[in-house]
């Protein structure tokens, strides 16, 4: 039986589009990992902090039934994680901006905080223990559905870890094609 879902946040839950999302593209892949497990804002000027949330509140949005499908699960008595790969200035960007939907969730791993990124099983291992330990429940790996976007990063660790998982393609199925019953 499900008891908690743990939902993958950029392109699962929301859109990136245009500046933000050609980060990964002009880097290497080694370079990306760095920057997703850093503290890079202690680097920023306020000039280039003002820049980059211009850019962040253009290009970041959430996917028209999240908040519905978020809302309804968490009535429905499932405890609810995000799991992201994001760098600390987008995190608190997300943070900021989105601050009502995020108190819909009982844990957020963001691999800034915690220095390790998905496909990472720690990062998977980490969100279900801090879970569990903030909220004194005992919820099993098997008791757990991942949905993400990716399966390397997001379906096979959680799968390897005895998880359940679900991939969403946004091009063909919104969160009702993959949750279904629980939110009809």
């Amino acid at each position: 039986m499900i008891k908690a879902y743990f939902f993958d946040f950029t392109e699962t839950l929301a859109k990136m589009k245009g500046e933000v999302n050609t980060l990964s593209n002009l880097i290497s892949t080694k370079e990306l990992e760095f920057i997703l497990k850093q503290d890079i804002k202690k680097f920023q000027s306020p000039k280039k902090q003002r820049i980059i949330n211009k850019i962040y509140s253009e290009d970041i949005s959430l996917y028209p039934e999240s908040t519905t499908v978020i809302e309804t699960l968490k009535e429905e008595g499932y405890r609810l994680g995000i799991i992201s790969n994001v760098d600390s200035i987008t995190k608190e960007f997300i943070k900021n901006g989105y601050t009502k939907f995020l108190k819909n969730f009982d844990v957020i791993t963001w691999s800034s905080e915690i220095g390790v990124a998905k496909p990472d099983p720690d990062a998977f291992k980490f969100t279900l223990f801090k879970l569990n330990k903030d909220y004194n429940l005992n919820i099993k790996s098997d008791e757990v559905m991942m949905i993400g976007n990716n399966v390397q990063r997001d379906l096979v660790p959680a799968l390897n870890l005895g998880m359940r998982a679900r991939l969403l393609d946004r091009n063909k199925q919104s969160l009702y094609d993959i949750i279904g019953e629980e939110v009809a």
